[in-house]
């Protein structure tokens, strides 16, 4: 395989996802409705005001959505446009780095499509969502680390700023570039690191960070959630099972690149990968009574019970695997670690990474995309050049394209469900269905309450830190998205809730089967304070019969 042919193949899911699925329509997702509103108001006003609904103030984040509306305008296909281009850069970086680590082009295409085609990317570069900004900024702090024997002063400088502007875009991002600088700061003491080149890379960054500290809390304001999403210790137990869910969570992942292993590599530590793989099972069944597969197998897939069995062990078995190669590589560079941070830092910075997890107070099925490069580098590093069979390539090979087949079907079941979702949230409110009545969801909630309450005209930024306990309340009962099911008149929703009973269905088809958009009314409600457009409007969409009781 020549090189343009792997840059054809990495650049292949990507044309074939905007001709499948292409990215418009002003479908905002999860929590899309907030970080979109800073980067809209950004562009219409030039201003930029933070927002008290995310926990890190993302301004690198918002910039670069906001680029990418210079040239598309202020909608969600130019927001998705932005987050596609860091998922292109950040698969040729994978690309780029086995290649250096020796690998040979078979190897390093798996790697870069392992992300590339990865259920969570495919999922998220179709949002605003932050975490796919963090996962691109920290693998180029680690992919583009220079050498310590680098000479060039500017080379050094130009990594100092990167590790500046990587905690902008969300600070989590600039842990690789704090882990380049313990260990350079080590060097500094073992002589193998120049003193110049040290603080040559120090500087910027230390500035960067100074000047955004001063702009947050003497003209921005810190935002709210900022201020309460803490580190929390929580019980021992709870942070063993979150372990397990996230070693499970990369061997599921990682599975193209782990059969590729050549089994004499396996065979050296197959006592090793016995005993880990029942202590990892048992663990398990221990803490969850299985093996915990719901961040891992999406759509109707994951409803199979067979699949989830065989899913399980699969993953089990192959995070058993990457433990015992990350262990090995841990051992090997540690030694001759002053030597060059490039060679430590991938696996310390995807320690750290995995830690600040298993002690954070919240933990979404999302946070697994920040891992993913991490330990796709770290894997490729710890694994030895090697030629492998045609029939591990196919199995290799297959296994990526049911990947990629099953991201691109959940991504199209999610878009077309959110068109429909918006357009009958559209008809509701035309008909004279005010989104106060209405329970929509999270999205939903934020869309229409939070955000022209909260943000609206004035584009009020960070305040809610500034207000009482009272004021605070009475805040977040009017805004606050967290309200988003209050047992409203009105219910908009995927299924119905007990307390209501169905008005209209709204059929969508995907490539998956499809669903249905359910339009609901509350038991208790009298329709006739309703309004008389939106019963006729239900009357013209065939609306089940409902009975007329006091509202």
């Amino acid at each position: 395989m020549s090189g343009w042919v792997a840059l054809l193949a990495l650049c292949l899911p990507y044309v074939l996802l905007l001709i499948l699925v292409p990215p418009g329509g002003e479908t905002p997702a999860a929590d899309d409705f907030d970080y979109s509103a800073t980067a809209f108001h950004l562009l219409k006003t030039g201003r930029l005001v933070l927002s008290d609904w995310p926990a890190m103030t993302l301004v690198g984040h918002v910039l670069w959505g906001a680029l990418f509306g210079t040239i598309g305008g202020a909608n969600y296909a130019s927001l998705r446009l932005s987050m596609l281009a860091l998922s292109v850069m950040t698969t040729l970086s994978l690309y780029f780095w086995c290649r250096r680590q020796g690998h040979g082009q078979f190897f390093s295409v798996c790697a870069g499509l392992m992300f590339a085609v990865n259920p969570f990317t495919v999922l998220y570069e179709y949002t605003f969502m932050t975490d796919l900004t963090g996962a691109a900024a920290a693998t180029a702090l680690l992919v583009f680390c220079p050498k310590f024997s680098e000479t060039r002063l500017s080379r050094w400088f130009a990594y100092g700023v990167s590790g500046g502007f990587a905690y902008l875009v969300r600070e989590t991002a600039a842990i690789p570039f704090l882990v380049v600088v313990g260990i350079a700061f080590c060097g500094l003491f073992a002589g193998t690191v120049e003193r110049e080149k040290f603080f040559v890379m120090l500087f910027p960054a230390a500035v960067l960070f100074v000047a955004y500290q001063v702009w947050l809390h003497d003209w921005s304001g810190v935002p709210y959630h900022r201020q309460t999403s803490m580190l929390a210790t929580g019980s021992l137990g709870e942070r063993f099972r979150r372990l397990l869910l996230i070693l499970t969570g990369l061997g599921f992942q990682l599975l193209p690149v782990v059969v590729l292993l050549r089994w004499e590599i396996v065979r050296q530590k197959w006592r090793r990968s016995v005993l880990l793989l029942i202590v990892l099972a048992s663990s398990a069944y221990i803490g969850y009574g299985t093996i915990p597969m719901e961040v891992l197998l999406i759509g109707k897939a994951g409803s199979i019970p067979f699949v989830r069995v065989a899913a399980g062990w699969v993953s089990i078995a192959a995070a058993a695997q990457l433990l015992i190669l990350w262990t090995r590589l841990f051992k090997q560079v540690l030694p001759g670690f002053l030597q060059d941070a490039w060679k430590l830092a991938p696996i310390l910075s995807l320690a750290a990474n995995i830690l600040l997890m298993l002690v954070t107070r919240l933990y979404f099925d999302r946070y697994l995309l920040s891992l993913l490069p991490l330990a796709i580098l770290v894997t490729a590093q710890a694994m030895p050049p090697n030629s492998v069979s045609q029939r591990t390539r196919a199995i290799a090979a297959l296994l990526l394209l049911l990947t990629a087949v099953s991201s691109f079907m959940h991504l199209q079941h999610h878009q077309q469900r959110q068109q429909k979702f918006w357009s009958v949230a559209e008809q509701l409110h035309a008909a004279g269905i005010e989104p106060r009545v209405v329970d929509g969801g999270l999205t939903y909630a934020g869309w229409y309450r939070y955000t022209p309450a909260y943000r609206g005209e004035t584009h009020q930024g960070p305040y809610l830190s500034r207000l009482s306990r009272e004021e605070f309340e009475m805040a977040l009962l009017g805004l606050s998205p967290y309200s988003d099911y209050a047992h409203r008149a009105i219910l908009l929703d995927d299924q119905n809730r007990p307390g209501y009973r169905v008005l209209v269905e709204f059929p969508y088809d995907s490539w998956s089967g499809g669903g249905k958009i359910v339009v609901a009314q509350r038991d208790d409600l009298d329709e006739t304070k309703l309004p008389p457009q939106f019963l006729e409007w239900v009357r013209s969409m065939n609306a089940v019969p409902h009975q007329r009781v006091d509202f």
